[in-house]
């Protein structure tokens, strides 16, 4: 390793491969029997010649492949290999029959890559050097942003034993053919038209024939390669999120055959808005992986950065879907998204465990905040008890992938996970919830609003009140039972006045979207309840073809139990919406920094157990402020482990 690295890089360096071309004979006949030759080279930042970065996966760690680097060998990933082979054919001659790009590689329309330089980021920076990689992790945002372009490499199809690949290499990728044609089509009849992100109405209608699904074998095979492609791991790297905001051409690389990254997502929108019969739809009999469509829509939002700079839990919690070798890449690569004064404190340090990284994150949240927003850290992973057993029970677990429930959202007129720039800047956006009421109302009190949150190795130490306990859980709200589910607990509704002055069954319609306003949720106890088919949880709620009072109805229940809140000193229960995994007689807390209730556990040895977000219609918008006004209860501080 020191032949390969002999120094660390400065913070103003930069590592690139060098990939040395084939030979002019090479490349119509023998090229994958020679092997792959690389020189790593380093740069001043500044100086660096044009280079091309690029996008992958790393693939399985046991199946290597061997490479000359700077002379001596050297194994590599066998995906990174075919990704190196794919750029030495490129470069070794770019009027060659070996690659078809539908479009021109670079400005003055060369079909090659800029150079022979690439940055990769298994060989540009050393990877067992922790300090090096803590520091040029932190510059990968303008490595990809200084790149000329980037080349995202997909694979290969699985090859057909009957062809000989040296003679297949313009057809090696259907798929793209097929989404190349589309495009194509689209770009004639929409010229002005060139974003995924403004396709035209008219194009559901125009477009229904090309996303028809015919039924024969070919057109079966055909749509079978489009929906593979859409399914390859590239797709839901958290990395990859990363790389594709840095606004150089970029260029999917599939089998030989390259196509423009926006080209391949105005396909996958024109096919998610083509409106046909299921049984005639290539989008309902195939589908397309959604994290195609997470990663449009976070290139939508970045795009219109200059006018939202989200916060670090919001980014945290979108992109929890995708994946990470490392953990905390989680969290690294969402740093690279925002804006440096944004993330203040916070840098890659690979020298730091999954539990001081993913401490550090609730920690420099917890400082920027304001008081309404202190606390939403907690349940922000939507998971169950506090996730995967060996971190704190209050501290956020971004390794899960997916999310048990979707958590409150804090912000009303919204039906994503976090606010739309657009609506921001329109003042759309304001905090659905203010349980713990506001500064100002703390103030009032004779409370400090300051040093509401404290840390003591693995404890959080808050201050609130309990409000009660938790009895009377109905069944949870799961997907294909949800008729069954809601009709159960409607039949435990009666009819006498809920304690703020509407019928209780007024208030259990409100209860069943988590109070926040969608139309015609008022009629859904009215009306048979519209069972769909199980998507994810990001899906849905985004899905623009569902009824709003089923979206808002399936966000807010999803993974909870509806169970009553009972105090002695109120004259009337509660009705909430808690997670599946609440038990009779948990708490109901108040903690100030909130903007929504929680659930707690008490803990053997003292303390608490964080369980989850609660939803109690009625005790929202700061109304349990009263019970310190009546002297009814007193902050304390409560230890959560």
């Amino acid at each position: 390793m020191d032949r390969l690295y002999p120094r660390s890089l400065h913070s103003d360096e930069i590592r690139l491969v060098e990939v040395i071309p084939l030979p002019e004979t090479a490349v119509y006949t023998y090229a994958e029997d020679l092997p792959l030759e690389l020189n790593l080279r380093v740069f001043h930042a500044s100086k660096a010649p044009r280079y091309t970065a690029l996008s992958y996966t790393w693939g399985s760690s046991e199946e290597v492949a061997s490479v000359f680097v700077n002379g001596a060998g050297f194994s590599i990933t066998h995906n990174l290999y075919c990704a190196l082979e794919q750029f030495r054919l490129d470069i070794s001659d770019g009027t060659a029959d070996h690659s078809k790009a539908y479009d021109a590689m670079s400005p003055d329309g060369a079909d090659s890559w800029p150079s022979h330089f690439i940055w990769v980021d298994a060989l540009s920076i050393n990877q067992l050097d922790e300090m090096e990689k803590s520091c040029q992790v932190a510059h990968m945002g303008a490595i990809y942003r200084n790149s000329t372009c980037v080349m995202a490499y997909l694979g290969d199809d699985e090859p057909d034993d009957d062809v000989d690949s040296r003679t297949s290499r313009v057809d090696s990728s259907p798929a793209l053919a097929k989404i190349h044609a589309v495009v194509e089509k689209y770009h004639a009849m929409a010229p002005s038209s060139r974003s995924f992100a403004d396709i035209p109405e008219w194009a559901s209608e125009a477009f229904a024939d090309d996303f028809c699904v015919c039924g024969d074998e070919t057109d079966d095979a055909l749509w079978r390669a489009v929906q593979a492609l859409f399914a390859k791991p590239w797709w839901s790297r958290i990395w990859v999120a990363h790389e594709m905001m840095s606004g150089r051409p970029t260029w999917i690389v599939h089998g030989h055959v390259r196509l423009d990254f926006d080209d391949v997502l105005v396909f996958a929108a024109l096919m998610a808005m083509v409106r046909l019969h299921p049984n005639d739809s290539a989008f309902a009999v195939y589908g397309i992986s959604p994290f195609v469509y997470e990663i449009k829509d976070i290139l939508e939002q970045h795009r219109m950065s200059d006018v939202h700079t989200p916060q670090l839990l919001d980014v945290l919690m979108s992109y929890r879907y995708f994946g990470a070798t490392d953990p905390r890449d989680k969290v690294y690569a969402a740093l690279g998204m925002m804006q440096p004064n944004s993330i203040k404190g916070l840098m890659p340090d690979y020298s730091k465990d999954l539990l001081r990284v993913y401490t550090d994150v609730v920690k420099a949240h917890v400082r920027s905040s304001d008081y309404s927003n202190k606390l939403d850290f907690l349940g922000s992973d939507g998971l169950q008890e506090g996730g995967i057993t060996g971190l704190p029970s209050w501290l956020p677990d971004w390794r899960h992938q997916s999310q048990y429930q979707v958590p409150f959202r804090k912000y009303s007129g919204d039906m994503a996970k976090i606010p739309r720039p657009k609506q921001l800047h329109r003042g759309l956006v304001r905090a659905a919830y203010s349980a713990s009421g506001t500064r100002r109302d703390l103030e009032d009190l004779g409370i400090s609003p300051r040093q509401l949150v404290g840390f003591s190795g693995r404890s959080l130490h808050v201050k609130g009140y309990r409000l009660g306990y938790l009895y009377d859980l109905q069944s949870a709200f799961q997907p294909g039972d949800s008729q069954q589910v809601i009709n159960g607990w409607r039949d435990s509704i009666g009819m006498e006045p809920y304690f703020t002055g509407e019928s209780e069954m007024e208030a259990f319609s409100k209860l069943l979207v988590a109070g926040l306003e969608f139309s015609r949720h008022e009629a859904f106890c009215r009306t048979p309840l519209i069972e769909e088919p199980t998507a994810s949880l990001s899906a849905m709620s985004r899905h623009k073809f569902q009824p709003p009072a089923f979206s808002g109805i399936r966000i807010a229940c999803a993974g909870r139990k509806m169970a009553r809140v009972v105090q002695k000193d109120w004259t009337s229960d509660g009705l909430a919406l808690v997670p599946e995994c609440a038990r009779e007689g948990d708490q109901v807390f108040v903690l100030l920094g909130g903007q929504v209730l929680y659930i707690l556990r008490p803990a053997a040895g003292g303390g608490y157990r964080f369980v989850g977000e609660a939803y109690v219609h009625g005790l929202m918008d700061g109304e349990v402020l009263d019970l310190l006004k009546q002297g009814l209860a007193a902050v304390q501080e409560i230890v959560i482990r």
